[in-house]
């Protein structure tokens, strides 16, 4: 019955006219969306299984002449032809496949602008596991920073690759992975692994470079995790407590990267165990004893590295045998309430600033991007003691406004009264202080003395509570920690690039480029010979 009916339905010319055109439309349409949304593969499909259903309408409509035209000789040459084609163009996929398979870069160039450093292909020529790299960027920024992951999977050997994600179109996949900034990578293994433990593992990566990627890999094939240990007894903030008080969420980020956290009583035992990568003392309030701030000395003298978070305390402070220890280290912290009437969380009234500026000239912050949070934070003074500079490198790292608008206010009376004001002769003017970093300096061959060891690192914030689980949607405030710890937990395996710089970026072509070009080289291109060289055969036959 629904073949009578399309064979009556024939016999109107406006039926074939509009299925054609249909079929010239869908196909464009296609074409188009392949190149633009690629990620859509279902509608795609979709698209492609409905041009496949007009165009078996039209071969149906068609079946009279078609039955009859593949009698002649004229059809069975073409089908010669074609599947000659046919055959080449499997042949060239093939080779295509091979070369993205086992790719070989070649660079002809004044500069070396397009090479991975010495110790990353070292590291990759090493590899014996097959890696993955998520990349959660919005497609936009997506073309720029192709190349870097590109030259990571030609140097892989065929075990990395590398997908990128848009953020804003797979919230699905955002929620799995718990993304929540542009630009997070995630790195895990694609396959069981039997050579090493990495086929549960996963670590996120904060910054798109080469240092970054590579530490990444490295981090990712240690074979123990990092153990950083965190004092209490004091009353310190707690890393267990999953209300909105506990800093349950700052432990599970800490995880994440391959970081083990354990408590430590520093009054049970003598020294801060030799395993430890770091220690954590977070918001303590009550006081430390003289032997745990031995055990502490101990430790750093010995080459340790501590994150401090110190809270202000404007009735009864309680930390000046610790505050004197970080101060032999340059850490200079003032029990002074950081005001930013320009900058700050609306309703604090300049309590809570909101910090915008960041160093340079350290890794922590080199590069880092947000905005972050201090709620009823103290601050830091800069050493600038001749001895100090000499052998301590001191580093601030975030900051508040400019005076007069940023000021630290030192009247207990005005704090507690809450109404702060800044005196130009008792009070710190902005920018303020709120988190320092210090690490030795490099002394090279000279004799030591009493320097204290080459690979102590302090890191030091002037409050605790930016990172509880109530800011838990301010990503900001933990990426300013993992850094941190990053940093501290650094075991000398840091990725110093050889390359030079580059000054000027190489041409790379965006997907949808790469598109028109394979549209236009493997379909309209040879179509249009197709119809040139039909123009000259009918031509030459009618003369």
């Amino acid at each position: 019955m629904v073949i009578h009916r399309l064979r009556k339905i024939d016999t109107l010319p406006i039926f074939r006219y509009t299925i054609y055109l249909v079929t010239v439309i869908l196909f464009l349409c296609n074409c188009v969306t392949w190149i633009v949304v690629p990620e859509f593969f279902l509608f795609n499909l979709i698209l492609i299984l409905l041009i496949f259903l007009l165009v078996a309408v039209i071969i149906f409509i068609h079946r009279v002449k078609l039955n009859i035209y593949a009698k002649s000789s004229h059809f069975k040459n073409l089908s010669q032809n074609t599947l000659s084609a046919i055959l080449l163009f499997l042949i060239l996929a093939l080779i295509n496949f091979l070369g993205y398979r086992f790719a070989k870069q070649f660079y002809f160039g004044s500069e070396e602008k397009s090479k991975l450093s010495s110790q990353t292909l070292k590291i990759l020529e090493e590899n014996k596991s097959a890696l993955n790299f998520k990349i959660f960027v919005r497609r936009n920024d997506q073309t720029h920073i192709r190349y870097l992951f590109e030259l990571y999977r030609i140097h892989g050997h065929g075990l990395i690759t590398y997908e990128f994600i848009d953020p804003d179109l797979a919230p699905t996949t955002l929620q799995k992975y718990d993304i929540s900034d542009y630009g997070t990578i995630i790195l895990e293994a694609t396959e069981s692994n039997t050579n090493i433990n990495t086929n549960k593992r996963k670590i996120s990566i904060h910054d798109i470079s080469e240092n970054s990627l590579t530490k990444g890999l490295l981090r990712f094939f240690k074979q123990k995790n990092s153990i950083i240990y965190y004092t209490i007894g004091h009353e310190e903030r707690d890393f267990l407590v999953e209300n909105t008080d506990g800093y349950s969420y700052l432990k599970s980020l800490i995880e994440r990267e391959l970081i083990e956290l354990r408590p430590l009583s520093l009054t049970s035992t003598k020294d801060v165990p030799e395993d430890a990568s770091a220690l954590i003392i977070f918001g303590p309030k009550l006081a430390f004893f003289p032997e745990e701030i031995e055990n502490l000395d101990r430790y750093l003298r010995g080459g340790g590295s501590v994150l401090l978070a110190l809270d202000p305390n404007f009735k009864a402070w309680k930390h000046h045998d610790l505050v004197a220890l970080f101060e032999e280290w340059g850490i200079l912290y003032k029990n002074y309430l950081a005001i930013d009437l320009a900058s700050h969380i609306d309703g604090s009234q300049g309590t809570v600033p909101l910090a915008k500026v960041y160093s340079e000239m350290h890794p922590i912050t080199a590069k880092f991007q947000g905005q972050s949070f201090f709620p009823v934070s103290g601050i830091f003074k800069i050493d600038s003691r001749p001895e100090t500079i000499q052998r301590l490198e001191i580093t601030p790292l975030i900051f508040t406004s400019d005076r007069p608008y940023s000021f630290a206010e030192s009247s207990l009376a005005e704090i507690l009264a809450l109404k702060p004001n800044y005196n130009t002769i008792e009070d710190e003017g902005g920018p303020l202080n709120l988190a320092m970093a210090m690490q030795v300096r490099d002394w090279g061959n000279q004799e030591k003395g009493d320097a204290p060891p080459l690979k102590t690192k302090i890191v030091a914030f002037a409050c605790s509570t930016f990172a509880s689980n109530a800011y838990s949607n301010f990503r900001a405030n933990y990426n300013i920690i993992l850094n941190a710890l990053s940093w501290l937990t650094d075991d000398g395996q840091s990725i110093a690039s050889d390359r030079p710089e580059l000054k000027n970026r190489p041409i790379f072509l965006s997907s949808q480029q790469l598109g028109i070009i394979f549209y236009f080289s493997l379909i309209i291109a040879p179509l249009a010979l197709i119809l040139i060289a039909l123009y000259f055969f009918r031509r030459r036959k009618k003369s």
